[in-house]
């Protein structure tokens, strides 16, 4: 078990740390910005032009296509067609994350940690853990990482701070921050982890969750790592980045409450208070892919969103 080590340093002296990081902006001034055009190897009709105001709608009736092949963490390729709903043969309890792997989703729930299968929808619980995973991530390399409440016989503290699994989650290792954070929003990319914890804090790590620095603000609706920047769904204000130099948030002009990573990093998604998802590519512009009536959690690959709910899976697509 790895030793707790949470940071007590204050706003200011978390900007003035933060400057140092090698994960993302380091040269001073705003934020990084993604790139003004997509990569020659979009076509015109893979990204909408002009923002959110001109974003193109994207049907999502057809099956998924073979092109679509985007790899995740075991090297395992997406491809061959899904359905686009699933309906579980019994409800989850409590929803609170999601990721893709194995041709599976993983469902953090209340009664820890769930598979579907996204062919069939048959669901199976994963290892003996029963705890209530509040919050629920994946970096590159497959390692899993999760926080929330001890179930019955749990070996963690309460609430559990950060634990890791490197199986699939059928066994899990306290990192830190155990007794001590709630975490309800997690995000992984490497050796950086970013998370919203119920203390009313924004807690960045760089070190794999041994060490914690303070973010600017003390709500977010979802957490995700993109294009080497830290993005926010932070009520009454929307979509943000952190400018981490600045210790600084600044918002990007869209909405989001619910925010996920492509499993292979080439994608972002979020879905808006009304529902609708929509997808970027270079963190400027976005397709709409559809609406859902609910969302409980979103995991993705890069053409393809799944939004689950506790009675189901609906998944939404887009090209390129």
């Amino acid at each position: 078990m790895r030793k707790s080590s949470c940071a007590t340093a204050t706003t200011a002296l978390a900007a003035a740390v933060l400057v140092g990081c090698s994960w993302g902006n380091t040269d001073g001034g705003a934020a990084a910005q993604p790139a003004d055009a997509p990569s020659s190897s979009e076509s015109p009709d893979d990204v909408a032009e002009g923002g959110a105001d001109s974003s193109e709608s994207v049907k999502s009736t057809e099956p998924l296509s073979s092109q679509e092949t985007p790899s995740t963490p075991n090297g395992t390729d997406w491809t061959g067609d899904l359905p686009n709903t699933l309906t579980f043969e019994s409800a989850l309890a409590h929803v609170h994350g999601a990721v893709l792997r194995d041709r599976s989703l993983l469902v953090a729930t209340h009664d820890g940690l769930t598979s579907v299968d996204v062919v069939t929808g048959v669901t199976e619980s994963v290892g003996d853990s029963r705890d209530d995973l509040m919050a629920f991530a994946q970096d590159p390399t497959g390692a899993l990482f999760a926080s929330g409440h001890a179930g019955p016989g749990s070996p963690f503290s309460e609430p559990m701070g950060l634990i890791r699994s490197d199986d699939a989650g059928r066994a899990w290792s306290e990192i830190s921050l155990g007794g001590e954070a709630d975490f309800h929003s997690l995000a992984a990319d490497g050796t950086a982890i970013a998370g919203w914890a119920t203390t009313g804090a924004l807690l960045w790590s760089e070190d794999e969750g041994d060490s914690w620095l303070p973010g600017p603000v003390t709500t977010a609706f979802s957490v995700a790592l993109f294009m080497e920047q830290l993005w926010l769904a932070i009520p009454d204000v929307g979509l943000a980045m952190w400018n981490r130099d600045a210790n600084a948030i600044e918002p990007v002009g869209e909405e989001g409450v619910l925010l996920a990573t492509a499993d292979d990093g080439s994608a972002m998604w979020r879905v808006d208070p009304d529902g609708f998802v929509h997808r970027t590519l270079d963190g400027r512009k976005w397709q709409q892919a559809g609406s859902v009536g609910a969302a409980e959690a979103i995991a993705a690959s890069r053409n393809s969103a799944f939004i689950v709910t506790a009675t189901g899976v609906q998944r939404l697509q887009v090209g390129g």
